[in-house]
């Protein structure tokens, strides 16, 4: 089974919250009200978010996360990308391996055309789309 990881999924679902409104500086704890997860959970995805230039986190009472990613760009294979990596269906259709398992599989070129397939379907669809939704 092809899958995002929960950790991917809680992500799209905190980016595409903030998104709603994203003049505004989020705590960590409004997202746990507002989406339902735990507050470990939400420390973790806005950590890795921040790390990956889609947040900006602030210190101190006036503190809080906030997007600073272009809210119009912003993809899912962007908030996707930040928590797992590259997408990748398969070993060998990562953009980092260049050689399958075995010497005699000839899937690799048929992997790598539906890998990008999948991979631009999610660069296209945008969070603000989906947080419209």
């Amino acid at each position: 089974m092809l899958r995002i990881s929960k950790l991917g999924d809680y992500a799209v679902v905190i980016i595409s919250t903030m998104i709603k409104d994203s003049s505004i500086t989020y705590s960590a704890t409004q997202l746990v009200v507002q989406t339902g997860l735990k507050l470990p959970t939400v420390r973790k995805v806005l950590k890795q978010l921040t790390a990956h230039e889609i947040l900006k986190g602030t210190r101190g009472v006036e503190g809080g996360y906030a997007i600073i990613a272009n809210t119009e760009q912003l993809s899912i294979a962007d908030v996707v990308e930040a928590i797992d990596g590259p997408i990748s269906l398969t070993d060998c259709s990562a953009h980092h391996v260049y050689q399958c398992a075995t010497t005699t599989c000839t899937m690799k070129p048929s992997w790598s055309v539906v890998n990008r397939l999948v991979r631009q379907t999610l660069v296209d669809y945008k969070i603000k789309t989906l947080a419209q939704a």
